[in-house]
């Protein structure tokens, strides 16, 4: 779940210094606030960005997608609850997401310094 930002817009940023990252982001649901204070959770399925279908994030590069008015959500809403999916990295990464026009936080979303995770334990 990630607040959006004034404009109904989350940024993504790549962390590695050496390669573009494929991403897919879909969105399932958003909260609004009742009248009567409380949070309401709304269902909604979709897809707002696969970058396999058109280009990768660079390397040090952020991108902005917009989430409000996709997929029945309204113009105006507190958050979003999201899947983030990373594909084809090669290289250690990482990736942050925070609402558009705040500062970028230093906590990470997705990180990894292996090309294959590792195998299970029992």
């Amino acid at each position: 779940m990630i607040p959006v930002g004034a404009n109904g817009q989350i940024t993504l940023k790549n962390g590695s210094s050496t390669q573009s990252v494929d991403v897919v982001l879909d969105v399932y649901g958003y909260f609004t606030q009742a009248s009567s204070g409380d949070g309401v959770f709304t269902a909604a399925q979709g897809r707002l960005l696969d970058t396999r279908t058109s280009t990768a994030i660079p390397a040090d590069s952020s991108v902005s997608v917009m989430v409000a008015g996709n997929d029945g959500i309204p113009a105006s809403f507190g958050a979003a609850v999201l899947n983030l999916t990373t594909t084809g990295q090669q290289n250690s990464g990482y990736l942050r997401v925070w609402p558009t026009g705040q500062p970028m936080p230093s906590t990470t979303w997705w990180a990894t310094s292996r090309r294959t995770p590792p195998p299970p334990t029992w």
